[in-house]
């Protein structure tokens, strides 16, 4: 299969997992914590995870896929979690939507490269070339 076909749909399907995990943190929110969400802040948690997504999607670190979700959700999931933290939320919700965010990373990953067989692109550098031969 074509590389770019490949990283497209890896991209399309992070993108969607993020999106959806987004929605599922947005509804757990308001269900179990009794957040009063305004719209900006929908737009802003639907943003946050879609570009978990994202990132995960066109990311090429050569790391496990173990790996690769937790540190990513743990680095651009943060986002999240501190905006709540700066608003006042305390450190248990902090705490809280930032595991969150490490578990959908990963949670995101499974389902690219394990499930869906949709691994990352691995970018292939003169000096890893050299090694090879």
């Amino acid at each position: 299969m074509d590389i770019w076909k490949m990283s497209r749909k890896r991209i399309i399907v992070t993108c969607t997992a993020g999106f959806v995990f987004g929605m599922i943190i947005y509804v757990a929110g308001l269900i179990f914590v009794g957040i009063g969400y305004t719209a900006g802040e929908f737009v802003w948690i639907a943003l946050n995870y879609t570009l978990l997504g994202f990132v995960i999607g066109i990311s090429a670190l050569t790391i496990p896929w173990q790996a690769h979700g937790p540190l990513i959700g743990a680095t651009v999931g943060l986002l999240f979690p501190l905006r709540l933290l700066l608003n006042g939320a305390g450190p248990a919700l902090f705490l809280l939507a930032f595991i969150y965010s490490c578990v959908a990373g990963w949670l995101i990953e499974y389902l690219a490269t394990v499930r869906l067989h949709l691994p990352a692109a691995r970018i292939k550098t003169r000096k890893a070339q050299a090694a090879r031969e």
